[in-house]
């Protein structure tokens, strides 16, 4: 209710250093934290590539056109899954710009290699704007939990709580089995494997954030050729 003081946390046992003051009862979320990761896999954990380039016939696929520092450096292949209809629509819609909106010129605005990387602030490219095709504030329900996030080149949506589902994405870099009950996984990169290795090693700073300009300079739905 009004008056009412919080601490902002995400991740179970996790409180971010962010106060809120409520001026009045709301539900309204606050800017998504950054990930934090609270497991790493055991040593000799072996993540399990797929070996095909290509998404099996019946996966809508998308590409993430990269470039760096104003150079592109190649596609990432997005192979989407049929059991998140509404996930995966949305993250296809803004890479079409559907909707006259989306992911092309966007910022990949985080990087932490061998955890995560994190994209999809169309609007300021810093991890606190971007909005879903769906109603009016943008957000959208959690729509399953029906994968895991067991390897590398898990596509998920981040959130800042139960059905808060945005525009804002993570790329798995390894497993990380604490955000199957947080994140929606929607989908894996099926190609493009040396683009996600070359973006997990540009530089960053203590927070993240990449010291060069990396973003994503076009995308759309991806359809194989004969």
């Amino acid at each position: 209710g009004p008056g009412a003081l919080s601490l902002s946390n995400h991740l179970p046992g996790r409180t971010f250093p962010c106060l809120w003051l409520f001026c009045a009862k709301t539900t309204t979320s606050c800017p998504p934290p950054l990930l934090t990761p609270q497991q790493r896999p055991t040593p000799g954990f072996v993540v399990n590539r797929p070996m095909a380039d290509q998404a099996p016939p019946d996966r809508t696929t998308v590409f993430l056109g990269i470039s760096l520092e104003g150079k592109w450096i190649g596609n990432l292949l997005v192979a989407l899954f049929r059991e998140t209809p509404r996930t995966s629509d949305n993250f296809l819609a803004l890479c079409t710009h559907r909707h006259g909106f989306g992911y092309r010129d966007s910022r990949i605005h985080r990087i932490e290699p061998g955890f995560v990387i994190q994209g999809g602030d169309f609007q300021r490219g810093n991890g606190f704007g971007g909005h879903s095709i769906y109603n009016n504030n943008g957000r959208f329900e959690s729509e399953n939990f029906l994968y895991s996030h067991d390897r590398r080149g898990i596509v998920s949506m981040v959130n800042i709580g139960p059905n808060t589902t945005g525009s804002h994405f993570a790329i798995d870099l390894d497993a990380n089995p604490h955000f199957d009950q947080e994140f929606v996984a929607f989908g894996m990169v099926v190609g493009g494997w040396d683009v996600l290795d070359r973006l997990e090693h540009v530089p960053v700073d203590q927070e993240g954030r990449p010291l060069q300009e990396v973003r994503i300079s076009n995308s759309g739905q991806h359809f194989a050729g004969p």
